[in-house]
């Protein structure tokens, strides 16, 4: 097998990501007061930022002891109430600013990998459980229903993450937390504030979900000079969209009804006023699935984009939208490999600091699986002739157990690129077949048992099911 070139790309980066941690810059942007982090101390913030990223035990004690034993460090150790105090002072408006630098290095390097030299974008949520206690009830709301009419009857704490996540290159972008009933479209539009400036120079394709299928969204999406491709819901301009057959052109035009209904930003708004014609393709395809009483049933999905034809066929356009799963995958690997909301904190700014420190951590891990992946593809059998992919589990602890000493302890460029090799390789001993399509059959897939996660996952990753033939069937409704 072919040795990874990029390895010197990556210990370049994470170099320089992680020198830039120990600015003062950072520094000053962690504080919650002006009064915190300004003594010189042994255990400094770049260290806390390290602390959070790398954590992967149960308790706090063992998170100490783990992290100053790889770091060579373990006369400097300190006590657990040390480590919650400064916890307690940070700021996680920090980790915006570390979203940005993490971006602007990586666009910047030669590891950026395209799709017909497009960078692939997609936008989601998804829910994240937050500890138990009445300030975070407070902090991140609650939704009334039929079981809760008032703040004594939460059982549970939410909060809304959401994400802008290359898809090609396994990396978020930018990353916020809101509470739970906070709506995904202002969060969308956030994102693409904050890196319009990175990726103004490249050509990017936006996906997203039903929930996306906004006219302020796409105007803004023409602002950035970005391409998009989104489902639609049935009932988006269902007049115009009824008079294409399977792949066409509707012209909309923003009359005054209609831009009363843009909410989110007043430059939008007047982006839209002085191009009122706006023209979107709809393709059309038809998916079939088992549902009740185990028919096979037919469903139509709707696709909104400005992909010219003759650059994506109606197939290839269907193909494109399903490149958005990786979203998904990456929320559940957050989830059950990193353990993203295992939080045992109650105050809200350690509780964010945490997680997107975790992302960061993705972020991370992201460099070494799509540049592994991108060769593992060519790796063909005669029984696996799609290739393979990196265990991401493994690839986890793989760095986990060697990254943190070699960045803590402020190491030569040339001994990070040997530790990053050796994971590299260690991590190509253990390796999974791709499967196509494996994870676009959502109804009708035959399981042993219920899926039990000790997190919440959503979509295809909790389908409903029903008995079949000694096992479970999941079902479309």
């Amino acid at each position: 097998m072919k040795k990874v070139v990029k390895t010197k790309e990556i210990a370049k980066l994470i170099s320089d990501f992680c020198h830039y941690c120990k600015s003062d810059t950072v520094s000053k942007l962690a504080r919650k007061d002006i009064r915190y982090f300004t003594r010189k101390r042994v255990f400094t913030v770049f260290d806390l930022i390290c602390f959070l990223m790398f954590r992967s035990h149960k308790t706090t004690n063992q998170e100490l002891s783990s992290f100053f034993s790889k770091a060579n460090r373990l006369k400097e150790c300190v006590s657990k109430q040390a480590i919650h105090q400064a916890l307690s002072k940070m700021n996680p408006v920090v980790f915006m600013n570390l979203f940005k630098k993490f971006r602007e290095l990586f666009y910047s390097s030669k590891l950026v990998k395209t799709f017909k030299n497009y960078i692939i974008l997609s936008e989601d949520g998804t829910f994240l459980e937050i500890p138990f206690s009445f300030p975070n009830i407070m902090n991140y709301g609650f939704c009334e229903n039929q079981h809760v009419s008032n703040i004594h009857d939460v059982k549970k704490v939410m909060a809304k993450g959401a994400g802008i996540y290359d898809v090609i290159n396994g990396i978020f972008l930018d990353f916020i937390i809101r509470p739970a009933n906070y709506s995904e479209m202002p969060l969308a539009i956030q994102h693409l504030y904050r890196i319009k400036d990175t990726l103004k120079d490249k050509s990017v394709i936006f996906l997203a979900d039903r929930y996306y299928g906004s006219v302020e969204l796409i105007y803004l999406l023409k602002m950035c000079g970005f391409n998009y491709c989104i489902r639609a819901k049935s009932n988006f301009y269902k007049d115009q969209v009824s008079k294409i057959e399977k792949d066409g052109w509707i012209t909309l035009t923003m009359t005054e009804q209609w831009l009363k209904r843009f909410k989110y930003n007043s430059k939008i708004k007047e982006y839209a006023e002085n191009n009122p014609i706006l023209k979107i393709r709809v393709v059309k395809k038809k998916h079939s699935y088992t549902g009740k009483n185990n028919q096979v049933q037919e469903c139509e999905l709707i696709y909104f984009t400005d992909l010219s034809a003759e650059e994506f066929s109606s197939e290839e356009i269907s193909s494109l939208y399903s490149m958005r799963w990786d979203i998904e995958t990456s929320y559940k690997t957050l989830k059950i490999t990193e353990e993203i909301e295992r939080v045992n904190t109650s105050k809200q700014n350690v509780i964010e600091c945490k997680i997107y420190a975790k992302i960061l951590y993705f972020n991370f891990m992201g460099l070494f699986r799509k540049e592994i992946d991108y060769e593992l593809k060519n790796k063909i059998t005669e029984k696996h002739k799609n290739g393979f992919r990196v265990n991401q589990a493994n690839l986890y602890h793989l760095m986990n157990d060697n990254l943190p000493g070699v960045i803590v302890t402020e190491s030569k460029l040339s001994k990070l690129k040997a530790v990053i090799s050796g994971i590299i390789i260690a991590a190509k001993k253990k390796i999974i077949p791709v499967r196509p399509d494996r994870h676009y059959q959502r109804w009708g897939r035959f399981i042993k048992s219920k899926f039990f996660y000790r997190f919440r996952l959503d979509g295809r990753n909790n389908p409903k099911v029903k008995n079949y033939k000694g096992g479970l069937i999941t079902v479309g409704s």
